[in-house]
């Protein structure tokens, strides 16, 4: 999924996310593609300018930070959460996650 989540307000995010895990196969892994910020909203400068501009046209709609994402993602019950931020300009980041396979 490549900046899928992003163009979604929070609770909207959580219900696709909650829908792409129903239909997920056991043991199944999706990838997610994401400008995502740090947690102090800080960093990077490249995905602050890009937040701007998503909060200047969009309504209720950001760059989430890593926090969000982990804790959506842990709430609806994904396992083996990996995160790993580009800290490269203008670079997406990549989360990885599994559906557990019970």
């Amino acid at each position: 999924m490549r900046a899928f989540v992003l163009v979604l307000p929070p609770e909207h995010a959580r219900i696709a996310l909650r829908y792409v895990g129903h239909v997920m196969a056991p043991g199944g892994r999706i990838f997610i593609i994401v400008r995502m910020l740090d947690d102090t909203r800080l960093t990077l400068l490249a995905t602050m300018g890009f937040n701007l501009t998503f909060l200047n046209i969009y309504d209720d709609v950001q760059a989430y930070t890593e926090g969000e994402h982990r804790t959506w993602l842990a709430e609806l019950g994904f396992v083996d959460i990996t995160i790993e931020i580009s800290l490269r300009p203008g670079r997406a980041s990549l989360i990885s996650v599994g559906k557990p396979t019970d």
